[in-house]
C-alpha cells in the first residue's frame, strides 16, 4: 500500500485543522491560570503570606495562605477582575452561598458562593461569587469546589480559635 504526496498532504492539513482548536484554548486556559497566579503572588505578598493551598475553578483561583489566616481569591469575567483578601481572624464562620430556583419542579442553581461572617456584628457579610449562571451557562465543579472551601476554611477557623 503505497500513499501519494497529495494524500499525505490533504490528510497532515486535516489533522492540523482539528488539532488547533485545542491547543489554542489548552494555551489561552495556561495563560490565564497564569495571570491570575500572579495576581494571588501579589495579593500574599502585600498580606506578608505565602501562598499554600490552592484551586482553579471555572474563571476563579482560591488560595489559602500557610498559616491558614487569609483566603485569597481572584476573579476574571471577560476584562472584570475582582480581588478579595480575607483575614480570618476577623471571621466566626463559613458558610456556602447556594441561591437557586424551581423551575418545572426542578431546581436551578443561580448563584455559587462562599459566606463569610464577621465576629463584628456591625460589620457586613463578605461574599465570595464562585459560579453566576448569568456568566455561565454550565457548573464546571463550582459545586464541589464550594463545599470544599466552607469545611477548609471552617476547620482553619477552628485551629485559629482554640476553645476555652
Amino acid at each position: 500500500m503505497e500513499i501519494d504526496f497529495g494524500t499525505l498532504l490533504v490528510g497532515s492539513i486535516t489533522v492540523a485543522i482539528c488539532a488547533v482548536p485545542f491547543v489554542l484554548t489548552i494555551g489561552g486556559r495556561k495563560r490565564r491560570e497564569k495571570q491570575m497566579m500572579r495576581s494571588l503572588y501579589a495579593m500574599a505578598a502585600q498580606h506578608s503570606c505565602v501562598i499554600g493551598q490552592r484551586e482553579f475553578c471555572g474563571n476563579y483561583v482560591l488560595a489559602m495562605d500557610k498559616t491558614g489566616r487569609f483566603v485569597f481569591f481572584h476573579r476574571m469575567i471577560k476584562e472584570k477582575t475582582e480581588e478579595q483578601a480575607v483575614d480570618l481572624m476577623e471571621i466566626a464562620t463559613c458558610r456556602p452561598m447556594n441561591i437557586g430556583r424551581k423551575i418545572a419542579g426542578e431546581r436551578v442553581v443561580e448563584r455559587l458562593g462562599l459566606e463569610f461572617v464577621p465576629m463584628d456584628k456591625a460589620a457586613s457579610e463578605i461574599h465570595l461569587e464562585l459560579y453566576n449562571n448569568d456568566h455561565s451557562f454550565q457548573l464546571r465543579g463550582e459545586l464541589q469546589s464550594m463545599e470544599k472551601w466552607v469545611k477548609l476554611i471552617n476547620e482553619s477557623l477552628n485551629k485559629l480559635r482554640p476553645v476555652i
